[in-house]
């Protein structure tokens, strides 16, 4: 068997952005019921592998002020 190496790694990292982005393109959003409710823990733990190696921005934290009484 082949061992790995840096282009197989690159490989991988283009195929597992084109499964990331052909759900963003086709789900309707977080959490939809378009897809099996299991595979979400999947495409989170995807866009962060993708994240680490550069090849997406990370995440927005999305800030909401209290509301002042």
């Amino acid at each position: 068997m082949k061992e790995l190496d840096g282009a197989d790694a690159d490989d991988l990292l283009d195929m597992l952005d084109l499964i990331v982005n052909s759900i963003d393109e086709h789900v309707s959003g977080d959490d939809s019921t378009d897809i099996d409710p299991s595979l979400w823990d999947d495409y989170y733990k995807a866009m962060d592998t993708l994240i680490a190696y550069g090849r997406r921005e990370p995440r927005r934290t999305i800030w909401i002020p209290k509301s002042v009484s």
